[in-house]
């Protein structure tokens, strides 16, 4: 099965970890695909950084991480790749609507399982109100992320049970 995992502010800064997901340097030459919402691609930490000092936000988490892994029997060639790029745009432009926050993402094949990176502003750019993304929340969006990964042709994601 597929995993979606939320990571809240971890231990690098926004402008961090966009550098981090985007570098081929530190990823073998395997970032697969690259590129934001809401948020210039090339400068998307500068652009998500305005929005927290327009809305006066600058402190606390900077930003939200969700990492969505394939297993490693689903990719077996390119088209596989191309499949689930496109879950990872489709997904992109889902978060994007459904939490107003800009978001940077890449996809890394350096590693044994395909996987994408979202980086999510912890600003929404409409209102200012800080993003939470709570259990229930959580569990939501893996439902919706569901259909999408079906009808690509890719495993459920994983549920866990009493944790998220």
């Amino acid at each position: 099965m597929a995993t979606l995992t939320l990571y809240n502010c971890t231990n690098m800064t926004l402008t961090g970890m966009i550098d981090y997901i985007a570098s081929n340097e530190v990823h073998d030459n395997l970032v697969l695909d690259y590129c934001a919402r809401g948020a210039d691609p090339f400068r998307a930490a500068r652009d998500m950084l305005n929005v927290k000092n327009y809305y006066n936000k600058m402190n606390g988490n900077e930003y939200v991480q969700m990492v969505l892994s394939l297993e490693e029997t689903e990719i077996n060639s390119e088209t596989d790749i191309m499949r689930f790029k496109a879950v990872v745009k489709d997904t992109a432009d889902m978060l994007f609507e459904r939490y107003k926050c800009q978001l940077a993402y890449a996809v890394h094949g350096n590693t044994d399982n395909l996987h994408v990176h979202y980086v999510l502003n912890s600003v929404r750019y409409v209102d200012g109100y800080k993003l939470q993304i709570g259990p229930a929340e959580l569990n939501n969006l893996k439902y919706a992320l569901n259909k999408k990964m079906l009808m690509f042709g890719f495993t459920k994601i994983r549920f866990n049970k009493g944790k998220f």
